[in-house]
């Protein structure tokens, strides 16, 4: 695992050896939680991750980092980019440094503290597209922190008074003895109507901060002070006209060199599903690797008889897989995973997410990486293109369109039964839910522009570009933060570096200037993608129907859910039933393992999966007790 915490005393200068102990708690409190993040030994892979503390009166910061392929890289004072103590002793037992910064992920360049602070904005434009960074200055006594430009790389805050922590995981806050979780309106509105996602800065809990894409903050005895580098909001539609042609001229090239800088020159493996996005990439990688590129894919125990189509997961991945596979001439590996394994990872990728996630989905994705870090440490994956390109089955449903609400959030009405009827009416979640939404929109579309698409259901080819270009913001802004977050800390756990080509920032600008009546031209998810993809990966996969991360659909999840769930029933103190009505989630699991579709959130969670999340909303609060507020 890759990870780091940090303490700021800034009211009075404090005993270097506490605060050194206090950084170090944090993530040994993280672990704690985790449980093994260590996989067997295999292919001459270390597995023990090294602990570094850098400390002094006012701060105290603790870097952990996998010895094969560090994650998070150490510069001090005017040290120029560069690998970070290339010696054991000196990486174990580092000098304390006037100045510090730590670059988590994969920075196309990676200032010294001391450049961040004098000019941010050119600095985190130079860094790329993967990268969050936490820098310390103790003369200015400031600590600088920022995030890349789509969200994928996390910065974590919790200020209090006079005392600030930071991290780059949530749980590893709750494990500070000055850390006191509070839950307010707001908190619990995302929780219960809106999670897993939560909008832009907002960690659930009251003083707890995650930092906005494209934003740097930077805090100091003074206060907190804020500042944007980078916003989709900023690049404006291209003004003239573009055809088809033109269009893939340009994105191919740019993709290209989007693979191209992912793999860096020793990325030799990417994450293989069968669809449009991660067989680009693997064919892409192919022409620039040496070697035959080596592919990893998930599949579930006895998933041949227990599949079922359904609207958004149309089909099975493994005829695309083995299609792909046999085109790109890769190494290929295919993970299975079981019921059981799903069952008991549920804790586990609770805690890597450090707050209520996507249930399965998630313990699926850390099952996957585990089983990949035995072998590969640096892969490249899909995520952003569907984002970016038009690929989700919303872009096309009249009701989205009509931008009325969150497209992935399906039967809200139903979800919200689940609440206490007390509790629906103190939080009103409804009129929460429609404000969030507005204010979301309200970042691309003027006011009156915004009522006027509401307002009328059609409007002509310029109002339809424009619906097409809010949602394409809303997934890019909002519903791709959910994944991102997901690969990040699913993968990190294990010490993956897993590389998004397709959240490349000159694609990603490029990309979003053109015309939506180009990426989706003819009602055709990622039709530009497609085109552009030509000769490049099978007919086959260029005209298959998006499908997402595959989940299990095997009766023994389901049945295992609701065993839990009936624990959790015979305990009438558990923290979930102050807020559910405990009878109306009786009556749910009582029709597992065969509920009624209940589809409610993105592609794939469904009534097990709203069950297993309202379970780690339990088993999350029962660990950390916030007082209300209400």
């Amino acid at each position: 695992m890759d990870a780091f915490s940090g303490v700021i005393a800034f009211d009075a200068p404090a005993p270097t050896e506490r605060l050194a102990r206090e950084a170090t708690m944090m993530l040994d409190g993280l672990r704690s939680r985790l449980g093994s993040t260590e996989p067997p030994a295999a292919h001459g892979l270390r597995r023990t991750a090294a602990m570094t503390v850098i400390a002094d009166d006012r701060a105290a910061v603790a870097i952990l980092r996998h010895p094969d392929r560090p994650l998070i890289r150490i510069l001090t004072g005017e040290e120029a980019d560069g690998p970070p103590f290339p010696d054991r002793r000196r990486q174990e037992n580092p000098p304390a440094p006037r100045r510090w910064a730590l670059w988590l992920g994969h920075p196309l360049a990676a200032a010294p503290p001391e450049a961040l602070l004098a000019d941010p904005v050119l600095a985190l434009l130079a860094a790329g597209s993967d990268f969050a960074v936490v820098a310390w200055d103790p003369a200015q006594q400031t600590l600088f922190l920022a995030r890349d430009p789509l969200g994928y790389r996390p910065v974590w805050g919790y200020r209090h008074a006079n005392t600030l922590l930071f991290a780059s995981d949530p749980a590893a806050l709750f494990a500070h003895p000055a850390f006191r979780p509070r839950l307010g309106p707001e908190g619990l509105n995302v929780l219960f109507a809106l999670g897993p996602y939560r909008p832009p800065e907002h960690g659930l809990l009251e003083d707890v901060f995650q930092l906005r894409p494209g934003t740097y903050r930077l805090e100091n005895p003074a206060g907190t002070k804020r500042g944007i580098y980078w916003s989709l909001a900023g690049l404006p539609p291209l003004e003239r006209p573009v055809k088809t042609e033109e269009a893939v001229e340009a994105v191919l090239p740019l993709l290209r060199a989007a693979v191209r800088r992912a793999a860096g020159g020793d990325v030799t493996a990417a994450f293989l599903s069968g669809g449009l996005d991660s067989s680009a990439l693997v064919a892409l990688l192919a022409e620039i690797v040496p070697r035959p590129v080596e592919t990893f894919s998930v599949e579930y125990e006895d998933n041949e008889r227990f599949f079922r189509p359904t609207a958004t997961v149309p089909e099975r991945d493994t005829p695309y897989i083995g299609e792909m596979v046999r085109h790109a001439k890769s190494r290929h590996t295919t993970v299975v995973l079981d019921a059981d394994a799903l069952l008991g990872a549920l804790e586990r990728s609770l805690w890597a997410r450090g707050l209520p996630g996507m249930a399965d989905i998630d313990a699926a994705l850390i099952l996957f990486a585990e089983a990949v870090a035995q072998s590969r440490r640096a892969v490249l994956s899909g995520e952003g293109a569907d984002e970016l390109f038009g690929g989700y089955p919303w872009t096309f449903d009249p009701e989205a369109r009509a931008l009325a609400a969150f497209p992935w959030a399906k039967n809200i009405d139903r979800r919200l039964q689940y609440l206490r009827p007390d509790v629906r009416a103190v939080l009103a979640p409804d009129a929460y839910l429609r404000a969030s939404w507005q204010e979301t929109l309200l970042e691309l579309a003027p006011p009156a522009a915004l009522r006027a698409l509401q307002a009328t259901p059609d409007g002509g080819p310029e109002a339809e570009e424009a619906r097409l270009r809010l949602l394409g913001y809303v997934n890019l802004t909002r519903w791709g933060t959910v994944l991102l977050e997901r690969k990040d800390r699913m993968t990190r756990l294990f010490g993956i570096d897993a590389r998004l080509p397709f959240l490349d920032r000159p694609l990603v600008e490029a990309v979003w200037r053109l015309p939506w009546s180009l990426k989706v031209a003819g009602g055709r998810p990622k039709a530009l993608l497609r085109e552009a993809l030509a000769g490049i990966v099978p007919a086959s996969i260029r005209a298959r129907r998006k499908s997402p991360f595959p989940k299990t659909f095997h009766p023994r999840f389901a049945e295992g859910v609701r065993a839990l769930a009936e624990a959790r029933l015979r305990t009438p103190e558990a923290p979930l039933w102050t807020w559910i009505d405990r009878d109306a989630f009786a009556r749910l699991i009582a029709t597992f393992p065969n509920p009624e579709p209940f589809p409610w959130f993105g592609q794939l969670l469904d009534a097990p999966g709203w069950v297993a999340y309202l379970l780690a909303v339990d088993r999350w609060l029962d660990a950390l007790r916030p007082s209300v507020r209400l």
